[in-house]
Formats: structure tokens, C-alpha cells, sequence
């Protein structure tokens, strides 16, 4: 595959499958946020990527743990808990 083709295709993925996340923070805090990742060798994005990731798999095992302590007390079949997008 071409270069301009496979960047199309990765561009056209990109669009259906990804989101951008953002903040506004006071300009300060972001400076100080940019040093710090520096001083680690790592991105703003890299850093924010696994934090938010982290906060996911959190909630998803809390998230489990009620619906496991939920269907344990009922003798019936429950469905698994549904996570919505929001619209």
C-alpha cells in the first residue's frame, strides 16, 4: 500500500473509531504539567492517556464488584450492567 493510501485509511480510522479529549487549565499549571512530563520523558498526552485509563479500569472493577454483589443475592438471572454512550 502506498504512503498517501495507508495515510487515508489510517485518517479515515482515525475519524470513526477515536475521540479527542481535552481541558482548558490555567496556563501556569499547564507549563508546570509540560515540565513535569519533560523531566519524565514522556507527553502531556501519554501521561493524561494513562491516567484517564487507570480511572476507567477503576470504575469498570467497581462497576463489576456491585453487579457481582447484586446478582449474588438473587436466585434469578440478571443481565450485565449497560453502559450507555452518552448522545
Amino acid at each position: 500500500m502506498n504512503t498517501d493510501k495507508r495515510k487515508q485509511t489510517i485518517r479515515k480510522w482515525d475519524r470513526e473509531n477515536m475521540k479527542t479529549v481535552s481541558c482548558r487549565m490555567r496556563r501556569y499549571e499547564a507549563e508546570l504539567f509540560n515540565e513535569y512530563c519533560k523531566s519524565r520523558n514522556t507527553t502531556p498526552a501519554a501521561v493524561i492517556k494513562k491516567y484517564v485509563t487507570e480511572l476507567i479500569d477503576q470504575y469498570c472493577e467497581e462497576q463489576n464488584k456491585i453487579h457481582n454483589d447484586n446478582s449474588d443475592n438473587n436466585s434469578t438471572f440478571s443481565d450485565p450492567p449497560i453502559y450507555d454512550e452518552p448522545k
